[in-house]
């Protein structure tokens, strides 16, 4: 088992470097074609991702879809997720040129930035490892979240990808007190929050999609404790192989207060509705193959959770 996954990890260290100096030398339509064809074969080859893509489709819109429209968007989401790869290196060369030439921001993104400390809230939505090299080269530094890979060796040449001028990483590990810090500072902050988050580990339970799953409830300690605006922001890609950068009305907590008590599951719910307001009008772009839906809330039916959900242990 051991020799195995060094293996494994061999060859994903392998892969890496060798993109790492073949990719960024193509062509951008080049890109897409690869994307185009890394998806169609992962599709096809990759029968457990397929198959947790289309379970958590059904959870998301039961009836209200076709079969064969699911199944369309979920090849949309393998050529997606695809290109969010291929792009991790192709932008890594020539990064601020061709930032500007592919990527634009929405002019009603001014409207929403604050000349105070804010914090950034974005999903597994379009290109959301772009997102913050992108927002750099337009000159919002930030700080930012990094979870380590499994493959240390990949980890630290991608590690260098994100190195880049004007983001500053903290690690998962102690990572609020980095933050908030960071925002003392007048800094601002990004998170990447539609991941599991065990209520042991500082999330809670909230609805999304109609089933209660558990989410990190940083944004909502760091707004808390500081007063600091939530600000949704998203990265959608386009169909010709360029990115539009987006963002919601922020959320206040003085505002969010008013409505109810409990101001960090407000926000935190808040959140979730919002992700799931732009998936829903923009399915192909989310990581629908992710686990979204992985732990059971206690409170409710095991039976109305996919089939890879099991039951939340603590600790």
């Amino acid at each position: 088992m051991q020799s195995s996954k060094k293996v494994l990890f061999f060859i994903e260290t392998l892969l890496t470097r060798v993109g790492l100096v073949v990719l960024p030398a193509l062509p951008r339509w080049a890109v897409l074609a690869c994307a185009r064809s890394a998806g169609a074969v992962a599709y096809l080859l990759a029968p457990q991702q397929r198959r947790i893509t289309l379970s958590n489709l059904d959870i998301a819109f039961g009836d209200s879809l076709s079969p064969q429209a699911k199944r369309r968007i979920a090849r949309q989401v393998f050529y997606t997720t695809a290109l969010v790869m291929l792009d991790l290196f192709w932008f890594s060369r020539h990064m601020e040129q061709r930032v500007r030439r592919y990527v634009t921001l929405d002019p009603d993104l001014w409207k929403h930035i604050y000349t105070k400390p804010m914090i950034g809230v974005t999903a597994h939505f379009g290109n959301w490892e772009l997102l913050s090299k992108a927002l750099s080269v337009y000159g919002f530094a930030h700080v930012a979240v990094a979870t380590p890979l499994a493959n240390p060796a990949v980890d630290a040449i991608i590690g260098i990808g994100r190195s880049i001028p004007g983001v500053e990483i903290v690690t998962r590990q102690g990572a609020i007190r980095g933050l908030l810090r960071a925002l003392r500072q007048k800094k601002y902050v990004a998170l990447l929050l539609d991941q599991n988050t065990k209520p042991d580990e500082g999330g809670l339970f909230v609805n999304f999609f109609g089933l209660s799953i558990p989410m990190s409830t940083a944004a909502a300690v760091l707004s808390e404790r500081t007063d600091a605006p939530v600000l949704p922001v998203f990265c959608r890609a386009n169909a010709n192989g360029s990115y539009l950068i987006y963002s919601l009305p922020s959320l206040k907590n003085a505002e969010l207060a008013q409505v109810r008590p409990n101001i960090i599951h407000t926000i935190t719910q808040t959140i979730a509705m919002l992700f799931e307001q732009e998936i829903r009008a923009h399915p192909e772009q989310w990581l629908w193959m992710y686990k979204r839906w992985k732990y059971i809330d206690p409170n409710w039916p095991a039976a109305a959770y996919p089939f890879y959900a099991k039951p939340l242990h603590q600790g």
